[in-house]
């Protein structure tokens, strides 16, 4: 993550999903606990305040189901550098749960 953010083509973001693991099967909770976790990784490793509020108002008008990809398109129209995001623990997921965390990414 520092060497891309260093290099100045990317803004990379390392997060880790690990939270998430303890919704199981619970869709809902675990896809609020992955944006969130992300949204909160840009304030600590970019000092980017803005993604939590995105977050917030994406998780308050989307259905959990969607909300990740909602959340990763509007950051990414936002940004002015490709996002490239290293997601941690994402093997911590099971069954629906990874499986709605792969389907939003692609």
């Amino acid at each position: 993550m520092a060497y891309l953010n260093r290099e100045g083509r990317y803004r990379a973001l390392y997060a880790n999903l690990e939270g998430a693991q303890a919704y199981r099967e619970q869709i809902d909770p675990a896809m609020a606990t992955i944006v969130t976790d992300i949204a909160a990784a840009a304030g600590v490793w970019l000092g980017d305040r803005e993604p939590a509020r995105q977050a917030a108002a994406v998780l308050a008008g989307t259905p959990p189901g969607s909300a990740l990809g909602v959340f990763l398109t509007q950051s990414c129209q936002n940004a002015t550098q490709p996002l490239v995001l290293l997601l941690d623990e994402v093997d911590a997921l099971i069954g629906d749960t990874l499986i709605s965390l792969l389907r939003q990414l692609r």
